[in-house]
């Protein structure tokens, strides 16, 4: 659902911009706002995705555990599993149960609320790159007329 490795470089340089105390070689104040905003992003996003996540997938797992047979559902990943003797799966009985439909949907409804700031963290470093993309644009045209 997300995979960070295309910030990484983002986020490195501006460690080590910002560890090197050189952040004054960056003269552009929107470029140097939007490293703030995208550093406060990357500290408070795992603690959303945690917070929201991990207790609904608890709840989940008892599902799971309780009314399911994993057994079964492991066939598809190794199919040298033998489900000879493991029960049938009955979806339309597990569905029927209330909470069991609440909890996925609650499951759900937090999974769609993380996809939001995922990708307006992946907008902010769209529009980072943007900023920097003009601002060495900016630099070469002033190189070529010196």
């Amino acid at each position: 659902m997300w995979n960070s490795n295309p910030i990484l470089p983002v986020i490195n340089s501006y460690s080590d911009i910002k560890n090197t105390g050189k952040i004054a070689i960056v003269k552009s104040r929107s470029i140097r706002e939007s490293f703030t905003n995208l550093e406060r992003t990357l500290t408070n996003l795992p603690s959303l995705v945690t917070d929201r996540l991990i207790l609904q997938q608890m709840r989940i797992d008892d599902i799971i555990v309780n009314d399911l047979n994993f057994v079964r559902m492991l066939k598809s990943i190794d199919p040298s599993i033998n489900i000879d003797n493991e029960s049938q799966n009955n979806y339309s009985l597990i569905l029927n149960n209330q909470k069991t439909r609440n909890l996925l949907a609650l499951k759900l409804s937090l999974t769609y609320s993380t996809i939001k700031p995922r990708q307006e963290f992946g907008d902010e470093i769209d529009d980072l790159i943007q900023f920097l993309e003009v601002e060495l644009k900016g630099r070469n045209n002033k190189r070529q007329i010196i």
